[in-house]
């Protein structure tokens, strides 16, 4: 799954440049606007000849412009990077096309970040 995660890291990266993509945010990091890359969430779908794994994965964009222009922008462009992407294959991976399931636009508890929180779904197979 690294491989996996490296790849949309890697798209997201030149897709969203200048803006800073993360997979682990420090505490208290204040440097607005990012992203940052949650976790891989497979469940095993095997086959009885082919491993594989129906994935989601959580991207968040945050920022602190006082409206939500800036949010929709971001996620905007996530969409646009990752929605009906056909990843390359990696060294141990072959991952189908990815596709927004599902989007929130949020604000932190301090009432001043706001953030989007998008979901995308993968099938991933086992090379």
């Amino acid at each position: 799954m690294k491989e996996v995660a490296q790849a949309l890291y890697n798209r997201l990266t030149v897709a969203m440049a200048p803006v800073p993509v993360f997979d682990f945010v420090k505490q208290n990091f204040k440097e607005y606007p990012y992203i940052q890359i949650n976790q891989l969430s497979p469940l095993v779908d095997d086959t009885d000849t082919e491993n594989s794994f129906n994935t989601t994965v959580k991207i968040v964009a945050f920022a602190d412009y006082r409206g939500w222009s800036e949010v929709y922008d971001l996620a905007d462009g996530i969409y646009t990077a990752l929605h009906l992407w056909e990843m390359p294959t990696t060294a141990n991976y072959l991952v189908g096309r990815i596709v927004e399931t599902g989007r929130q636009y949020l604000t932190a508890p301090d009432g001043l970040v706001r953030y989007s929180v998008q979901e995308f779904r993968l099938h991933i197979e086992k090379i």
